[in-house]
């Protein structure tokens, strides 16, 4: 079985043909005879579509990389803190600007991320809105994997500040100390057409199948299952495999989709510290500063490859991407160098990457 592993350009051209070719071609009737001019306009117009369509998967298969762009940056700040943070957060972080670091931006590198697809893309883009409209996405992770929530939350709310209230319905179904449960209806128009985009996000505390007694959800009511949330200590190889062998239990079954995704850990950037911090020293008393680069490997990264070999699942990577984003961590304010600033640029790499991950599933599966 195939594993996808996505994130930089590892599809060949042939690969990126025979995934295009899944769509059904017209039956013709071997009785009618074709003119020779209606047969070239036919030839033409399937090459022309044939182009479109491998031109659109290599836009998609882009990898996502960091710009230089202070214009941009000093642009985006404008738009202010993002309103989903307050949201999501309550009055939590309040105390550092609800994780917005609106303090310290100037310590923040203007970095805007490039490659991977945009919220306005798959807005525009009939092809990519064709192959994520009215489909329905469970994202479960940790504290990070709720940042990955926030960020696509604000992406979406930075193309049009002013109109997001019609354009993200956000529905909070079940709150207690060890889980959150949220539900995001992302709304556009394209072709006149009226198209949705459901993202569930379970907040849990523990690595493996959410516990039916304490938030009643069902795997194989979604056409998406990512998976975020290998960054503490106590996430264990055990914890792991229980859920990699629930999902594909259920996939087996015909019970769940096919397309689950695995997601890479974030780096954080502790200095002398490794990839994963215990739950009880997220803010070390002696660290004030975050460390601009990490050169710790990631050994979950290893593990998610031994893992699901011999699956299909997907890996969403992005650990290296954010190697050098030190910077854009809490930091001094809270001693945090493990969860990120919801800054201009920061998470949106994040973000286009879940994206061209989400499109490269759906369009190998035809």
């Amino acid at each position: 079985m195939l594993m996808a592993y996505v994130g930089e350009i590892r599809f060949s051209y042939f690969s990126s043909v025979r995934a295009w070719k899944k769509e059904p071609q017209p039956r013709t009737n071997s009785s009618s005879l074709l003119q020779p001019d209606s047969t070239a306009a036919m030839v033409g117009m399937a090459k022309q579509q044939h182009s479109q369509q491998l031109a659109d998967f290599l836009e998609i298969a882009q990898p996502v990389r960091w710009v230089a762009d202070q214009v941009w940056f000093d642009q985006e700040r404008e738009k202010g803190c993002c309103p989903f943070a307050e949201t999501l957060y309550g009055n939590r972080y309040k105390h550092i600007q609800n994780r917005c670091c609106t303090e310290r931006l100037d310590m923040i590198q203007p970095l805007r991320p490039t490659g991977g697809i945009t919220w306005e893309q798959i807005r525009s883009n009939p092809a990519f809105s064709q192959k994520l409209y009215n489909r329905t996405i469970l994202l479960q992770g940790d504290s990070l994997g709720q940042q990955r929530f926030i960020a696509l939350l604000c992406n979406v709310w930075a193309v049009e500040p002013e109109r997001y209230n019609s354009t993200i319905h956000l529905t909070e179904l079940h709150r207690s100390d060890q889980a959150n449960w949220w539900r995001a209806k992302l709304l556009w128009d394209n072709n006149n057409m009226s198209l949705s985009l459901t993202v569930d996000f379970a907040r849990w505390s523990s690595v493996g199948p959410i516990d039916a007694n304490e938030m009643k959800i069902d795997y194989t009511m979604y056409d998406y299952l990512i998976f975020d949330g290998w960054h503490h200590r106590d996430v264990h190889e055990q914890g792991f495999q229980n859920l990699a062998h629930h999902v594909l239990s259920l996939r087996k079954n015909q019970y769940a989709p096919q397309s689950a995704i695995f997601v890479e850990p974030l780096p954080n950037h502790f200095p002398k510290r490794g990839e994963v911090v215990s739950n009880n020293h997220h803010h070390p008393p002696d660290e004030k500063f975050c460390l601009l680069h990490t050169d710790a490997s990631c050994r979950v990264c290893e593990n998610l490859q031994i893992w699901l070999r011999g699956t299909n699942v997907t890996i969403m990577p992005h650990h290296d991407l954010y190697r050098s984003r030190g910077d854009a961590h809490i930091g001094k304010a809270g001693k945090d160098c493990l969860h990120w600033c919801l800054a201009p640029g920061v998470l949106d790499g994040l973000i286009r990457q879940t994206y061209s991950t989400l499109l490269q599933v759906a369009s190998l599966e035809g």
